[in-house]
């Protein structure tokens, strides 16, 4: 009986001891977790393939524990263990989503505690569209291409809408290029290409936008090109006005050579061409052209427009009566032409008579009847000829020879 009493005492004993020393463990770690303080983690920088995570560091913490939630492990696996109060995570996937954990720890007379896992939820970016070039411009369309983005799916493209004074979306490819059609002739458009791509907890990331870029589209083709008023050295070029041009590109060549003429600018639907070669077949045409996105652009170059320059006159330099019945004249030379035309009057303001052709070989110099006897009249024109026909020159001032004593 007295053995099962001591049994029994000291039982009860070992059972209180054991549960004091339970209670004190226990307390002890609540103590202990308790005094690892919080972190607060936020996300102080996002790029295409890193992130930058930043915490509140205090005194009741050694460091933290970085992690990374693994959705096929379905777990977190650390990254790294650190004393600092930044860190950049790297290695990422563009246009990602991700889960961090930030579990701070307390170590303490060789002991480590460890805090509560604090996670970060946050995404990877997608780099900004580079390189954007226009090319196969026409009056209503052209295409715009870029630099493929690392970790895009896809690109967004957006034009500045005028009726609203804002950028609204035109549409979405996967591809590097995309063709802009339907558009207005002389027209400066402006774009903004984004990379876009789906995370893995299905929403779409959006990459940053450089800039604007300006595309336009050809100056339209002038047309109705008309020639007016032509003479030995110019005309009157006239046609239809192209929307928003600035100005006008006037284009002449010799038809008979090739040979380029002097490019005119003007401002207007019109022109007055001086110092054309006389005596020719010209071509010209005419090209419009428009300040767009920041250059002067050309349209293509009208249809021709051909027009024969009159050949230069010349004037009589001497008139000398030989006798009765004829006079000598001379006259000032004309390359342009290929011949001179000599006629004669009784009167000033009579009927004049063809009395000589000269060709443009021969001396300038003829001898010709007097058509009376009285003082004779003469005026002389050149001729030149022009695919078979003959373009005559205006003819000379009358000169005066006197009737012979």
């Amino acid at each position: 009986m007295t053995k099962q009493r001591i049994f029994l005492k000291h039982g009860l004993f070992f059972l209180l001891l054991t549960l004091m020393l339970s209670l004190t463990v226990a307390f002890g770690f609540a103590a202990n977790e308790k005094a690892v303080g919080a972190v607060s983690p936020t996300v102080a920088e996002r790029n295409p393939d890193n992130i930058v995570l930043n915490w509140t560091k205090n005194d009741s913490i050694t460091g933290v524990v970085l992690s990374r939630y693994d959705s096929a492990k379905k777990t977190f696996v650390e990254i790294t263990k650190t004393t600092r109060s930044k860190y950049r995570i790297t290695g990422l996937q563009p246009g990602e989503y991700y889960v961090f954990g930030v579990t701070p720890y307390l170590t303490k007379n060789g002991k480590t505690t460890m805090g509560n896992r604090e996670k970060v939820r946050t995404y990877t970016t997608l780099a900004a569209v580079e390189g954007i070039k226009q090319s196969k411009t026409t009056l209503t369309s052209h295409r715009l291409s870029w630099k493929a983005v690392a970790g895009a799916e896809q690109y967004e493209i957006y034009y500045y809408k005028d009726s609203t004074k804002k950028f609204a979306k035109l549409g979405t490819t996967s591809k590097t290029d995309c063709n802009v059609s339907n558009l207005k002739p002389t027209t400066t458009y402006r774009y903004k290409i984004c990379a876009i791509r789906t995370a893995s907890n299905g929403k779409t990331v959006h990459g940053t936008v450089a800039g604007v870029f300006l595309a336009y589209t050809m100056p339209d083709t002038v047309k109705a090109v008309t020639a007016q008023d032509v003479t030995s050295n110019g005309c009157l070029l006239e046609w239809t006005p192209v929307e928003r041009a600035s100005a006008y590109r006037i284009f002449c060549i010799d038809a008979a050579t090739g040979a380029s003429l002097d490019v005119v600018t003007v401002r207007s639907a019109s022109c007055i061409l001086r110092n054309l070669p006389a005596g020719k077949k010209i071509s010209c045409k005419v090209q419009a052209c428009a300040k767009l996105a920041g250059a002067l652009r050309y349209g293509e170059q009208s249809a021709a427009v051909t027009l024969v320059t009159k050949p230069a006159g010349t004037t009589i330099t001497s008139a000398v009566r030989q006798n009765k019945n004829k006079i000598k004249l001379t006259w000032a030379p004309q390359d342009s032409c290929d011949g001179y035309m000599i006629y004669v009057s009784d009167a000033a303001d009579g009927v004049f008579s063809l009395a000589a052709e000269v060709p443009v070989t021969a001396a300038c110099e003829a001898v010709v009847a007097a058509p009376g006897k009285g003082d004779t009249f003469v005026i002389i024109r050149t001729y030149a000829v022009i695919d078979g026909v003959r373009m005559f020159s205006p003819v000379s001032d009358i000169t005066t020879v006197r009737a012979a004593a």
